[in-house]
């Protein structure tokens, strides 16, 4: 619940740490602890990688203009010409004409509005998602974990996939269990 809390107020541009810490009722450090804790970084870098996603996203995929961006997003024109080109090292012009679709030729813009959606993803979630259902390559997901954020693996054919942050032993126990009894015919005693 309050990753989600987080997140949402993360993509605002508009919603302060103010507001997220009056929602929530916690105090300003124990919102930095969470934000390390389920996102691997401060509140200013999380909002700074959410707005960054959804300006390249709306540029690149629903075709935006500069002037339509700087309206969104409540930037100048140069403030957000700025914050593209320090984030990402180049405008939002060469990104464009760099933009192929998918595969190897993914640009780091594309990345990132990928790695953005998956931890969207992960944190809405109730349980754990599998790659097809994050429908990202799995080089998104070993991006994110270079990046900080703790994004466990499960095992398992009908509860395995991936969680943001979320302890995964009792699922990783009862798969190595169900191996054990149904392939070699061990008893189910393994334990943590």
């Amino acid at each position: 619940m309050e990753k989600e809390k987080i997140l949402l107020y993360a993509e605002s541009k508009d919603k302060s740490v103010g507001d997220l810490v009056g929602e929530l009722h916690y105090s300003e450090r124990h919102l930095r602890r969470l934000n390390k804790k389920h996102f691997g970084r401060s509140w200013k870098a999380l909002r700074q990688y959410m707005i960054m996603a959804s300006i390249i996203s709306d540029y690149l995929y629903n075709d935006c203009t500069n002037k339509q961006l700087v309206i969104k997003y409540d930037y100048t024109e140069s403030a957000l010409c700025k914050a593209v080109k320090n984030f990402f090292g180049k405008s939002l012009q060469t990104i464009k004409k760099e933009y192929k679709e998918g595969g190897r030729e993914m640009t780091e813009a594309e990345k990132h509005i990928l790695k953005a959606k998956v931890i969207a993803k992960l944190s809405n979630a109730k349980g754990n998602l599998t790659l097809s259902q994050l429908e990202v390559p799995r080089c998104i997901i070993v991006e994110l974990r270079r990046d900080g954020f703790e994004i466990v693996s499960v095992p398992g054919r009908y509860n395995g996939g991936y969680n943001l942050a979320r302890t995964s032993k009792t699922y990783c126990v009862n798969w190595i269990n169900n191996v054990r009894v149904s392939r070699f015919g061990l008893p189910a005693d393994f334990a943590l």
